[in-house]
């Protein structure tokens, strides 16, 4: 699977959970105490889940770090509702097996995808202002040089 298709799955995904996330506000009633703690806990998985679609789909390797960050909140969601779940088990099983955890495999393989991408040369930066003198950003092997370390004596 390409990056496109899998930010696609992960779009979907995210934007699947938003209003799962509002009726399980509203019907959490058997533990009101801990409403907030799940509600609160698929809303950073939705965030990841967005998150993860919007930078597969700019490309780069930081989207490695939000699907790895939400393939591991998948993980543990599925492993919670499993093992804390008293009258919906099979329920509980049937969601981690037939969603949670293949949602899981494809952060995995998109995370891996985005590690395997190619990264942009390096750009240096634009010349900038330091302290009232322009500073030109390192070129060509150069060493980056302040005003500060321009007064100090070459250590040899």
């Amino acid at each position: 699977m390409r990056n496109a298709h899998l930010s696609r799955v992960l779009l979907v995904a995210g934007c699947a959970l938003v209003p799962w996330i509002v009726v399980l506000w509203f019907t959490a009633s058997d533990a009101p105490e801990w409403r907030l703690a799940w509600v609160g806990f698929d809303t950073l998985e939705a965030t990841g889940l967005l998150v993860s679609a919007h930078l597969l789909r700019r490309g780069g390797p930081r989207a490695a770090f939000a699907t790895i960050a939400t393939a591991t909140l998948l993980f543990a969601d599925a492993w919670f509702d499993v093992t804390t779940a008293a009258s919906g088990f099979a329920t509980s099983l049937a969601l981690a097996v037939a969603l949670e955890l293949p949602l899981t495999a494809v952060c995995v393989l998109a995370a891996l995808q985005a590690l395997a991408e190619p990264t942009p040369p390096f750009q240096p930066a634009p010349t900038r202002s330091l302290a009232g003198q322009e500073v030109q950003a390192p070129n060509n092997g150069e060493q980056y040089m302040t005003p500060y370390d321009a007064q100090q004596p070459a250590a040899t």
